[in-house]
């Protein structure tokens, strides 16, 4: 049952992270090369400020391609600044709840302050499956 599993026992720990002034062309190398859907963003106090997706990245990028803009896009411009944050101790029921209100497919999870891990949809469909 969903209410007695803990997020720190399907979440994927020590997730890759970029920060925001990075390119986003830095950001989909690192999502490419680690098969990540979603990557959160932080601020150089490696606190959270927001979450990129893989639909962000390739939207940027064929808007970029369209306009035949020279600048690089940075992490900042496109990342979704509005992110909602999970602790290792909370519950997949209020993950999968967050998830729902929310409409989010994947949840940064940070314990004292610090990000420690992201639970995506997929990891809760798996836990279910279980």
């Amino acid at each position: 049952m969903l209410t007695e599993h803990r997020v720190k026992e399907h979440m994927t720990s020590n997730p890759g992270t970029v920060r925001e002034n990075e390119p986003v062309s830095l950001a989909q190398r690192l999502m490419s090369d680690n098969k990540f859907h979603h990557m959160p963003v932080v601020n150089a106090l490696n606190k959270v400020v927001g979450i990129l997706s893989d639909r962000d990245i390739k939207t940027a990028i064929e808007v970029n391609e369209a306009t035949d803009s020279p600048r690089e896009v940075l992490v900042k411009d496109i990342m979704t600044t509005e992110v909602e944050t999970i602790t290792p101790e909370d519950t997949l029921q209020i993950a999968a709840s967050f998830m729902v209100d929310y409409r989010f497919n994947a949840l940064p999870v940070v314990q004292n302050g610090e990000i420690v891990g992201i639970i995506t949809s997929t990891d809760l469909l798996k836990a279910f499956l279980d």
